[in-house]
Protein backbone atom coordinates (compact mmCIF):
# COMPACT_ATOMS: atom_id res chain seq x y z
CA UNK A 1 0.00 0.00 0.00
CA UNK A 2 2.81 2.47 1.24
CA UNK A 3 4.06 1.80 -2.91
CA UNK A 4 0.96 2.30 -4.61
CA UNK A 5 0.35 5.55 -2.38
CA UNK A 6 3.87 7.08 -3.60
CA UNK A 7 3.83 6.03 -6.94
CA UNK A 8 -0.31 8.27 -6.97
CA UNK A 9 0.90 11.15 -5.28
CA UNK A 10 4.33 11.25 -6.45
CA UNK A 11 4.70 12.79 -10.01
CA UNK A 12 7.57 12.80 -12.28
CA UNK A 13 8.57 12.50 -15.87
CA UNK A 14 10.66 9.57 -15.08
CA UNK A 15 8.24 7.80 -13.25
CA UNK A 16 5.85 5.57 -14.23
CA UNK A 17 2.86 6.83 -12.13
CA UNK A 18 0.27 4.41 -10.97
CA UNK A 19 -3.58 6.33 -12.02
CA UNK A 20 -5.64 3.46 -9.81
CA UNK A 21 -5.44 0.26 -8.46
CA UNK A 22 -8.07 -2.62 -7.76
CA UNK A 23 -8.37 -6.51 -6.77
CA UNK A 24 -10.12 -9.70 -7.16
CA UNK A 25 -9.78 -13.16 -5.22
CA UNK A 26 -6.32 -13.72 -6.81
CA UNK A 27 -4.43 -10.62 -8.20
CA UNK A 28 -3.81 -7.06 -7.94
CA UNK A 29 -4.00 -4.76 -10.65
CA UNK A 30 -2.31 -1.35 -11.10
CA UNK A 31 -3.45 0.87 -13.49
CA UNK A 32 -0.26 2.66 -15.23
CA UNK A 33 1.29 5.72 -16.89
CA UNK A 34 1.22 4.17 -20.65
CA UNK A 35 4.61 3.65 -21.69
CA UNK A 36 5.10 3.84 -25.62
CA UNK A 37 7.73 1.95 -27.26
CA UNK A 38 8.29 -0.54 -24.73
CA UNK A 39 10.44 -0.31 -21.40
CA UNK A 40 14.72 -1.70 -21.29
CA UNK A 41 13.26 -5.07 -19.71
CA UNK A 42 11.15 -5.26 -23.25
CA UNK A 43 13.93 -4.58 -25.32
CA UNK A 44 16.50 -7.08 -23.40
CA UNK A 45 13.48 -9.65 -23.86
CA UNK A 46 13.28 -8.88 -27.09
CA UNK A 47 16.77 -8.44 -28.30
CA UNK A 48 18.10 -11.38 -25.10
CA UNK A 49 21.53 -9.03 -25.45
CA UNK A 50 23.08 -6.29 -27.31
CA UNK A 51 25.87 -7.13 -29.89
CA UNK A 52 28.04 -4.24 -30.84
CA UNK A 53 26.10 -3.65 -34.09
CA UNK A 54 23.11 -3.36 -31.88
CA UNK A 55 24.66 -1.35 -29.39
CA UNK A 56 25.91 1.27 -32.00
CA UNK A 57 21.94 1.57 -32.77
CA UNK A 58 20.39 1.47 -29.60
CA UNK A 59 23.12 3.42 -27.91
CA UNK A 60 21.30 6.35 -27.64
CA UNK A 61 18.11 4.97 -26.24
CA UNK A 62 20.37 2.96 -23.83
CA UNK A 63 21.39 6.35 -22.47
CA UNK A 64 18.49 7.70 -22.26
CA UNK A 65 17.31 4.86 -20.58
CA UNK A 66 19.90 5.06 -18.23
CA UNK A 67 19.83 8.76 -17.46
CA UNK A 68 16.21 8.19 -17.06
CA UNK A 69 16.60 5.73 -14.72
CA UNK A 70 19.16 7.90 -12.25
CA UNK A 71 16.47 11.48 -12.83
CA UNK A 72 14.20 8.99 -11.36
CA UNK A 73 16.29 7.83 -8.25
CA UNK A 74 17.53 11.37 -7.87
CA UNK A 75 14.28 13.01 -7.80
CA UNK A 76 13.06 9.69 -5.07
CA UNK A 77 16.13 10.62 -2.82
CA UNK A 78 15.56 14.12 -3.10
CA UNK A 79 12.63 13.14 -1.03
CA UNK A 80 14.31 10.98 1.06
CA UNK A 81 12.70 7.69 -0.71
CA UNK A 82 14.96 4.50 -1.05
CA UNK A 83 13.86 2.49 -4.27
CA UNK A 84 15.06 -1.26 -3.32
CA UNK A 85 13.91 -2.89 -6.10
CA UNK A 86 14.56 -1.59 -9.43
CA UNK A 87 14.03 -3.00 -12.15
CA UNK A 88 15.29 -2.50 -15.78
Amino acid sequence: MNELNLLKCLKDDFLINALYAFQDRDNLYLIMDLINGGDLRFHLIKNTKFNEQMTSIYRKNIEFFACSIVLGLEFLHNRGILHRDLKP
